[in-house]
């Protein structure tokens, strides 16, 4: 029997699955992916953790990271690897808000109505900030984003869950490549489900047509943007009193 073929990033096509512990590596493959794309579009339940503020970072997230793991990681290993996980989301996020500053890439995000609401309630110090960022790249035009109607987290996940379309040109191709990379979001609670980065690969092409599906059937541009305004003003009156 054939040995099997040895991973390499530079294949027009290829996929590698990753164990709930190497979260760490399926991110470092993501942001290498990210650093070169001209689009990036992201389907999670919530909004995504890439398009965060720092403080939302060390706060909100890095809480939800270790309250997830601690359900799949030993003790002993705990602390290392969540460290090294957090350390690949900071710095997606870092290199995502400088190509977005540099107008190197453009993003589109889709996410649940449902939770829009559940993130300014819940920890409005932070989300507040993170919202009014998103609502700031939307209006400089680097960032669009959208809201699912009549979907929830349990739905989302049975149709294939969170995942991210990271499109990178190829040189002499008229087509560009395109790799999707498949998990759980960090602060959700079923880390344990598979994660997997696939480029130019049936289920690759897959995710394109799903997310496609989902954007065109979302609230538009402009009653997304509305009603984040709405929801931020309202926790914003909140936090006032």
């Amino acid at each position: 029997m054939p040995s099997p073929k040895p991973f390499n990033p530079r294949a027009p096509r290829w996929q590698r699955a990753f164990p709930a512990a190497q979260r760490g590596a399926y991110l470092a493959l993501q942001r290498d992916l990210e650093k070169t794309a001209v689009e990036i579009s992201f389907l999670t339940p919530a909004l995504s953790n890439a398009v965060t503020t720092v403080e939302h970072l060390e706060g909100v997230i890095f809480e939800g990271l270790t309250e997830g793991m601690r359900k799949i990681i030993p003790a002993g290993r705990l602390d290392a690897i969540r460290d090294e996980v957090y350390d690949r989301m900071r710095q997606r996020h870092a290199q995502l808000m400088r190509r977005l500053a540099a107008r190197q890439v453009h993003v589109r995000v889709l996410f649940l109505k449902d939770h829009l609401a559940r993130d300014l309630r819940a920890a409005p110090e932070l989300a507040l900030p993170r919202y009014r960022q998103l609502l700031k790249l939307a209006e400089e035009g680097v960032l669009s984003f959208r809201l699912i109607p009549r979907l929830n987290a349990s739905l989302l996940e049975k149709a294939g869950g969170s995942f991210a379309l990271i499109y990178n040109l190829r040189r002499g191709s008229a087509e560009a490549d395109v790799a999707v990379a498949s998990a759980a979001q960090a602060t959700s609670p079923r880390l344990t489900g598979r994660q997997l980065v696939a480029q130019n690969t049936p289920e690759a092409l897959s995710r394109v047509a799903q997310f496609e599906r989902y954007w065109n059937a979302a609230l538009g541009a402009a009653a997304s943007r509305a009603l984040v305004e709405t929801e931020v003003e309202r926790s914003a009156s909140r936090s006032r009193r």
